[in-house]
């Protein structure tokens, strides 16, 4: 096996195989941003948040939004239908859970007050 056909291999077994156009333009844009807020110093805590998310939710064929699959099957023992889970959710799924539910907002304000009066 030559080597141009181990890096095709290569490239074809990540998920950039199959990254699109729109997922490539925020990529970049989430680049600029981070470079803007990093480098430049243009409003740093606004940016680098914004940066980092449109980073983790653009990334191709990584299931960081997808819920969780599960299953209702019969038990062999008891004959009871029973829910399991095939594949556990994203990362980004679970913590979107706290937004819906309420929890961050309140959570946010009490970090950033506590950020803008100590000065940090």
């Amino acid at each position: 096996m030559d080597l141009v056909n181990v890096f095709i291999e290569f490239f074809e077994s990540t998920g950039f195989a199959a990254i699109e156009i729109g997922q490539v333009i925020m990529l970049l844009i989430s680049f600029l941003l981070l470079y803007l807020a990093i480098y430049r110093e243009f409003e740093p805590l606004l940016l680098v948040p914004i940066a980092f998310g449109m980073l983790l939710a653009n990334l191709p064929l990584a299931g960081l939004m997808s819920p969780p699959v599960t299953e209702i099957i019969t038990d062999t023992n008891t004959k009871e239908l029973v829910s399991v889970t095939k594949e556990t959710g994203g990362l980004l799924y679970y913590l979107y859970q706290g937004v819906k539910l309420g929890i961050y907002p309140i959570s946010w304000g009490w970090s950033n007050d506590g950020f803008w009066s100590f000065n940090c």
